[in-house]
C-alpha cells in the first residue's frame, strides 16, 4: 500500500515537469514580460504563480487579445474609407 502512494506521489511531480516541458527559457522570459508589460501582472505575481494556474490566465489573456483584435477589424471594416 505505501508503494502505491509513493508511486501516486511521483506521478503528480511528474506531471508537472511533463506540462512544461514544451516551454523553454526564451518563451517563459517573453511571457514574463508580455504579462508585465501589457497587462499590469508584477514579476512576483507572475513567479508565484503554478505551472497550471500561469497556463490559464495566459490562456484566458489570449482569448482576450483574440476578440479585442476581432473587434478592431469590425469597428475598421465599418469606418468609410478615403
Amino acid at each position: 500500500m505505501q508503494d502505491k502512494e509513493q508511486s501516486n506521489l511521483e506521478g503528480g511531480t511528474g506531471f508537472f515537469s511533463i506540462s512544461m516541458m514544451h516551454d523553454n527559457l526564451g518563451n517563459m522570459l517573453e511571457t514574463n514580460f508580455q504579462m508585465m508589460q501589457h497587462h499590469h501582472y508584477s514579476l512576483s505575481d507572475i513567479e508565484s504563480m503554478l505551472p497550471w494556474e500561469k497556463q490559464i490566465y495566459v490562456a484566458m489573456i489570449s482569448e482576450y487579445v483574440k476578440k479585442h483584435n476581432e473587434e478592431v477589424k469590425e469597428l475598421e471594416a465599418k469606418m468609410p474609407r478615403k
